[in-house]
């Protein structure tokens, strides 16, 4: 993984995959307040594992590009797929009790993501509560999130 270290200073208002993002909900003028929270930019390259299944984990990030998997492993090696995520996609929220994520994930291509860790997300939600419900809708949609309850 390589992160960039300008990523504050990138600009949220010209994103090509906002309009799909859970940030679509913020609009022009409120823009920069979400940016603020932004904590970085990370690349992956093709094949990397962004993060092990049962493992706990303090943020979310929405996919700028490429593709995901989110994905089981099974003891017998047989793997399934829960999702596909493509740019636009937001990741991460759908955690257990523990704060463990219920899946791994992997780079199916290059990708970029935009990472927010937990303490940012949390302070952005007073502040834009369009984006609280979009990540309310997002968590508990059985088609995006199939596993979540289970």
């Amino acid at each position: 993984m390589t992160t960039n270290p300008n990523s504050k200073d990138a600009n949220c208002s010209k994103c090509t995959v906002r309009s799909r993002a859970l940030f679509g909900a913020i609009g022009d003028e409120n823009i920069r307040v979400t940016q603020k929270y932004r904590d970085k930019h990370c690349h992956f390259s093709k094949g990397s594992i962004l993060h092990r299944e049962q493992s706990k984990i303090d943020y979310a990030f929405t996919l700028y590009s490429g593709c995901l998997i989110l994905y089981n492993d099974f003891e017998n090696g047989t793997r399934q797929i829960i999702r596909v995520a493509l740019p636009g996609d937001f990741i991460g929220f759908s955690r257990n009790s523990k704060g463990e994520l219920p899946y791994s994930i992997q780079a199916v291509t290059d990708s970029k993501i935009c990472l927010f860790f937990d303490t940012n997300v949390s302070k952005m939600r007073p502040c834009k509560p369009d984006c609280v419900k979009s990540s309310s809708k997002i968590r508990h949609n059985p088609l995006i999130y199939p596993h979540v309850g289970l």
